[in-house]
């Protein structure tokens, strides 16, 4: 399963969010695997393209991150235009 979700920084938690990038102590549970990580400019702060073996893993994955306090997140379900088309 592929996903997009867009992210939003806290206000108050950059110095922590920016801390947590440089030191790249991210740790990604069993099962998700981040394929692209992009930080933007405009209403969301960074945007990433990830894939979770399961819907399962990928609740674990986003409750993980909405604990954090740090960001908040709008996550899509991605598919190609081939999967769509069959």
């Amino acid at each position: 399963m592929r996903f997009v979700t867009l992210v939003k920084l806290i206000p108050g938690k950059a110095n922590e969010f920016f801390r947590i990038i440089k030191s790249r102590s991210v740790t990604i549970p069993e099962g998700i695997k981040v394929i692209s990580a992009f930080l933007t400019y405009g209403s969301y702060d960074m945007v990433l393209i990830w894939e979770a073996t399961d819907i399962s893993k990928a609740n674990e994955a986003l409750r993980q991150v909405a604990e954090s306090g740090i960001v908040s997140t709008e996550t899509m379900i991605a598919q190609s235009i081939e999967e769509f088309l069959g």
